[in-house]
């Protein structure tokens, strides 16, 4: 019968340790690049996010300064008007209706009716609104980046 030596028994088993210690390292490592590339997704779609949000808010109050002081729209408020348009769509389009987000969308709609009308109180109220609900996705985002949190990839 053959016995085999003390060291041959170590060897083995140093080596079935270190492939575990290398296999759990990889799985480590590679959960954390998921994670800091979808930080990174994440960091790019609030960039995104904030150009639209602050463009319309800019928009916004250009196209309300302009109506409260004419009668109808010209051509140059048309024009403003269809990007507002464009990207209010572009907004509602980065969220699922059953998200928080898309109370944005809602709240957009609000203060173009409210823009339409010339109703400067409606107009300034939903602003608020939107800033609140900007800030807020925008806070929550942050935090899951910071964190590095990688549930719900997608925003």
């Amino acid at each position: 019968m053959y016995k085999i030596p003390w060291w041959e028994i170590t060897l083995g088993l140093s080596n079935l340790t270190l492939a575990g210690i290398v296999a759990w390292s990889t799985y480590k490592n590679a959960k954390k690049d998921r994670s800091v590339h979808i930080a990174d997704k994440r960091s790019d779609w609030n960039k995104n996010f904030i150009d639209i949000v602050s463009e319309m808010q800019l928009l916004q109050e250009k196209i309300l300064l302009q109506r409260l002081s004419t009668k109808s729209l010209n051509i140059e408020i048309d024009e403003e008007y269809q990007r507002l348009m464009f990207l209010s769509n572009k907004l509602g389009l980065m969220f699922n209706k059953d998200e928080q987000g898309y109370e944005i969308y809602k709240v957009e709609t609000e203060i173009h009716n409210a823009i339409i009308s010339k109703n400067l109180d409606k107009v300034l109220e939903f602003s608020k609104k939107l800033d609140k609900l900007a800030h807020d996705i925008l806070g929550k985002q942050r935090k899951m980046i910071a964190e590095l949190d990688s549930k719900n990839p997608l925003i």
